[in-house]
């Protein structure tokens, strides 16, 4: 348990409500029947002021998936989330074994539940703009959209994804969601998941550390 002062437990506390507001506000009805397909600029820190991107990971140090295998594979291994030094970037710091040769489609899932033995429990990509399914590069894609991870010779994977998006706050949030890997490779861009095929892993993403400490007596 990290020790943070009062002062500044306040002061990110009401960053982070600010920074919901932001998000909250930016976030197109989620009751439109069409996934939206204009462009628009993703970047938290382009939707508020640079210190709020502290809050964008409110006060989360870092999460964990556990990911274990599904009756259709049998990858196993962790995905930890935690923000750059700059607070920038989330990365997704990807330790997966048992992986068959070629690309497998990588993303977060909206609801964390890994209970089925097929993973559906999990449901489909994180998506809280309603949008399109796309590459990660693309100006429009799920926020859950993380494209393709490659293992090596022995059927492992270490690799680190820098997103933008991602954070442990508000709709961007990922806390309670789900990391699933896919059998085959992503598209990038077929609606709602790239062709990715069957679900071989799926773990749920939890807090690591949470600073909630007062001052020490």
């Amino acid at each position: 348990m990290v020790t943070m002062h009062r002062s500044f437990r306040k002061s990110a506390i009401a960053l982070a409500l600010g920074f919901s507001a932001a998000l909250a506000s930016a976030a197109p009805d989620s009751t439109a029947p069409e996934a939206k397909t204009s462009e628009r600029d993703w970047s938290a820190d382009r939707l508020v002021p640079d210190e709020a991107r502290l809050a964008r990971f409110g006060m989360t140090e870092s999460a964990t998936a556990d990911v274990q295998p599904t009756i259709h594979g049998d990858v196993s291994g962790t995905v930890q989330f935690l923000p750059s030094d700059d607070y920038r970037y989330m990365l997704v710091i990807v330790k997966l074994d048992g992986l068959d040769s070629g690309a497998h489609g990588f993303h977060v899932h909206a609801v964390g539940d890994c209970s089925a033995d097929d993973a559906s429990s999990a449901g489909g990509h994180f998506n809280p703009y309603n949008v399109k399914h796309g590459s990660p590069d693309d100006p429009v894609h799920h926020l859950g959209d993380l494209g393709n991870i490659q293992p090596d010779s022995s059927g492992r994977v270490e690799t680190v994804i820098n997103s933008e998006q991602l954070g442990f706050n508000g709709p961007v949030s990922v806390l309670q969601k789900a990391v699933v890997v896919h059998a085959g490779a992503d598209d990038l861009k077929t609606d709602p998941a790239g062709n990715a095929g069957k679900r071989i892993g799926c773990g749920v993403i939890r807090a690591d550390t949470e600073v909630l400490a007062d001052d020490p007596v």
